[in-house]
């Protein structure tokens, strides 16, 4: 990600934590560095309400698509209220990384943990950024899978041909994705953003609409509901909403990015994104849930009809499905191949000199050996996490309680201690202890439960 977001290159389907792949390729040369980034010479040129549609659009992706499940999982009132406090403890970390970046002088994410925690910071930053963009890769392929099984099934006479095996359709997905993920550069998948968006703004309208059409016209009825259902599942939700509302990673850029950046303006624009999300979720999550009761699916487009206007939203998600998975891949393999470079000079015993040139020596099979392995990565975790709502679960509590609770409380924490005078009260404080605590208890709780549900059932 970049200073200077761009609309067009910068969104994308993925939301629920919404990295951008320019986070790392922008910042390639930083990552290499121990230098924090810090512009001073840049004016701030967006508008407010660029900004708003920028912050508000990392969030909103593919995790729009389990909105309606969570509140089976939850029940209705349960889940409103999750909604709610969920999207508002992540904003609270937003206003954690505006104050620490006033203190630091860092114009993005991982500026703060370099500046905060020096080299250890940015091992672990880049570490969850990572497995965090696992998350989308993961869920891509499982979309592409879903809409192509229903295709086929279409013009077959039964779901128990071999060819329905989803390790096959996963394996043939990933074959026809492969030659894709060969681009070194966004640049060249730069339109995916505006397919993303068409997909999702056209699925959202549709999913509201079919429970209106429904309802105006007679055909109607109120399913069965829970209102309030407490179990070991709302591990899985809570994990699930904390990516959903991810826009930490693009938060401190695009704040640094803002016209006239009052702390007022910065303020209110923090919480008309959240709003905006907020609005977003409720009305696709009520609409599905109240449309279709308890027996919503985990994808609700799988639950919606087979109608022509329907089967346009599906083929639009899977294309954009198809051709986001080689644009977050870059990103994802910059991440590995930061790391690997780390490791190869912290390990290696050659002079400087020796050292860059041995690494540019294998540049090319180490970009073919980084694509193979994330693609292979990405193939057994949504074989062994099928479903939309258990790949979220699992990478919300692996990487989102790091993104969103412990590493901006964090650098929240640090940045009080250097400055006394902050404006910020003891209050403030003890709310980022507490979310500390909260990411810590959901990283472990919330990882182990989606290893019992995967595997323990």
């Amino acid at each position: 990600m970049s200073s200077h977001v761009s609309v067009s290159e910068d969104t994308h389907l993925l939301g629920s934590g919404e990295i951008t792949p320019r986070y790392i390729e922008d910042n390639r040369k930083s990552l290499f560095t121990s230098q924090n980034i810090v512009e001073d010479e840049y004016v701030p040129q967006t508008s407010w309400w660029t900004c708003l549609f920028n912050l508000s659009n990392t969030a909103i992706g593919a995790g729009i698509l389990t909105i309606p499940r969570l509140f089976a999982q939850s029940g209705l009132v349960l889940g409103i209220i999750m909604v709610v406090v969920v999207g508002g403890l992540n904003t609270l970390a937003l206003h954690f990384l505006s104050v620490s970046s006033e203190v630091s002088g860092a114009k993005s994410y991982i500026g703060n943990a370099k500046y905060f925690f020096g080299k250890k910071g940015e091992y672990a930053l880049t570490t969850t950024m990572f497995v965090l963009l696992m998350s989308p890769l993961c869920a891509y392929l499982t979309i592409i899978v879903d809409y192509a099984t229903g295709a086929i099934a279409g013009m077959s006479s039964g779901m128990n041909a071999w060819y329905f095996d989803r390790r096959l359709l996963t394996f043939g997905a990933t074959l026809v994705i492969f030659p894709l993920t060969m681009f070194k550069s966004p640049k060249n998948l730069g339109f995916v953003s505006l397919l993303s968006l068409f997909a999702l703004f056209y699925t959202s309208i549709l999913i509201c609409g079919s429970l209106l059409q429904d309802a105006t016209e007679g055909e109607w009825e109120m399913p069965t509901v829970k209102y309030v259902n407490v179990d070991f599942g709302m591990i899985a939700t809570f994990s699930t909403m904390c990516v959903a509302f991810i826009n930490h990673t693009n938060h401190v850029e695009i704040i640094s990015d803002l016209r006239k950046p009052s702390w007022a303006r910065k303020t209110s624009l923090v919480i008309a994104s959240y709003l905006t999300i907020l609005g977003v979720y409720l009305g696709v999550g009520l609409s599905g849930y109240l449309h279709y009761g308890d027996s919503v699916g985990s994808n609700i487009l799988n639950s919606e009809p087979t109608t022509l206007v329907f089967q346009i939203g599906r083929v639009c998600i899977s294309l954009s499905s198809l051709l986001s998975y080689p644009l977050i891949i870059i990103p994802a393999r910059s991440c590995l191949e930061w790391l690997t470079h780390e490791l190869y000079v912290l390990r290696s015993k050659a002079s400087s000199y020796e050292q860059l040139r041995n690494w540019e020596e294998g540049s090319k099979v180490r970009f073919y050996l980084e694509t193979v392995f994330i693609i292979a990565l990405s193939y057994f975790l949504a074989i062994y996490f099928s479903g939309l709502e258990k790949i979220f679960a699992l990478f919300g509590a692996l990487a989102g309680s790091m993104v969103v609770y412990i590493f901006p409380s964090l650098y929240f924490l640090k940045a009080i201690r250097e400055n006394p005078n902050s404006s910020s009260g003891v209050w403030m404080g003890v709310l980022a202890a507490v979310n500390v605590l909260l990411g810590v208890v959901l990283f472990f709780v919330g990882t182990m439960y989606s290893f019992y549900d995967a595997f323990g059932r």
